[in-house]
């Protein structure tokens, strides 16, 4: 049945591959960039420091791979992140400066959220800003 959730061994070895995915050595970007999207859709916090990685390094190639680690920033991230998003909203051009703005507004929205009262509630997260069409959204 399509409608059955995901048993915990099964959601296990996705988030395993995912992981795999992003960390894989010599890996084609397509690989990676699935990794990365897979990742921030799981809400993986373990790939933080990799994502971060490929997100503020301008090595990072194709632009493409480094666009996707940034909206998962935005997904992922937490305050400490700003800085960084800050920097290459302000400095950068072409693609990465709106997806780094956008990814700091989502980051604040998120962040200012009150955190969930009773267990196993779940909080919603905030829709991004209309006005920030600009950036990608992956």
């Amino acid at each position: 049945d399509k409608g059955k959730a995901l048993d915990e061994v099964t959601l296990g070895r996705i988030r395993a591959a995912a992981l795999d995915a992003l960390r894989e050595e010599d890996a084609h970007f397509l690989i990676t960039t699935a990794g990365v999207q897979s990742c921030a859709r799981l809400g993986l916090r373990e790939a933080l420091p990799d994502i971060r990685n490929l997100a503020g390094d301008e090595k990072t190639k194709p632009l493409h791979l480094r666009v996707v680690s940034i909206a998962a920033l935005g997904d992922l991230g937490d305050d400490s992140d700003l800085a960084l998003l800050d920097r290459l909203a302000a400095d950068a051009t072409g693609q990465i400066k709106p997806a780094a703005a956008l990814a700091a507004k989502k980051i604040t929205a998120r962040t200012a959220q009150p955190e969930p009262e009773a267990k196993g509630e779940v909080a919603v997260p905030a829709e991004a800003p209309k006005d920030a069409g600009e950036a990608p959204h992956f």
